[in-house]
């Protein structure tokens, strides 16, 4: 797929993002951010983690908000572990078309859209595009969450 440009976070789905935050800051990690989003396909709550000095997480911890949310869903089939992997790209319908061409299927029909934001790393944006390649076709069983910023 062209048009990825990066790795923006690698996404862990936990029980109880607190206890697991603690357990990585024991590993060296560090707390960079945190919220929650009760909207849907998200409802969830967010830990934002990094090494040394940067800004940019290596790791977002996710625990569910709401019974039957993906990451709820997650854990009771799975039991916690790597949930997705965020990529950031410049142009997600591109890489939507060349996905769905390989055989991807989608969590959104069409992206969802912010505007006006500032993103858990603290980057200002225009415009920020997101959508989920679901585990299933080219992606090998890893959820690919595609990022696309207008800043």
């Amino acid at each position: 797929m062209t048009n990825l440009y990066t790795v923006r976070e690698i996404i862990v789905a936990v029980k109880d993002a607190e206890e697991s935050a603690n357990d990585y800051k024991a590993l060296g990690f560090r707390e960079v951010n945190r919220g929650e989003s009760h909207e849907p396909p998200l409802q969830s709550k967010f830990i934002y983690l990094a090494l040394d000095e940067g800004t940019v997480p290596v790791l977002c911890l996710v625990q569910s908000l709401a019974p039957g949310s993906p990451v709820d869903n997650f854990i009771q089939k799975r039991g916690e572990g790597l949930f997705s992997i965020a990529l950031g790209c410049t142009d997600m319908d591109g890489v939507m078309a060349k996905a769905k061409a390989k055989g991807a299927s989608f969590v959104l029909d069409k992206p969802q859209e912010m505007v006006d934001g500032v993103t858990p790393f603290h980057e200002a944006y225009k415009k920020f595009r997101i959508n989920w390649i679901k585990p299933r076709g080219p992606t090998h069983g890893v959820t690919l969450e595609l990022q696309e910023l207008e800043w």
